[in-house]
Order: structure tokens, then sequence, then C-alpha cells
């Protein structure tokens, strides 16, 4: 599959809109998650940081696939 950078920008700009609107909804947990989410990116990465927010296990946001060949 092939990148499609503009189907990309669509989807943050979709996101960002849902964002906005729980940020309006919860301001204190969106807060709460956008700190967390800065301290953590910087010890851990945003791979782990989104696979929890997909659901993973911390062991399984944790794995890393084995290295490429």
């Amino acid at each position: 599959m092939e990148w499609d950078e503009e189907a990309a920008r669509g989807a943050v700009s979709a996101f960002s809109g849902l964002f906005k609107e729980l940020e309006a909804s919860y301001p204190e947990c969106i807060r709460k998650l956008s700190a967390a989410w800065r301290e953590g990116y910087l010890r851990c990465g945003h791979k782990r940081l989104g696979r929890i927010l997909l659901g993973y296990s911390p062991e399984e946001a944790c794995k890393v696939r084995a290295a490429k060949e």
C-alpha cells in the first residue's frame, strides 16, 4: 500500500476536530491526557503510547518486533 499524503492530512484534520470536541466536553481529562502523553513520549515513544490508546496491555505495548533483515 502506497502512502497517501492527502488522506493522511484528512485523517489528522478529522482527529483534530474530534480532539477539540472532547476537550470542550472534558477539559480536565484532556489536559491530563495531553500532559501524560508529553511526559511519556520522551520516555517510551509514540508507538508504545499509541498501542496503549488502542487497548493493548503495557506488556503488549512494549513488545518489540524482530529487526527486519
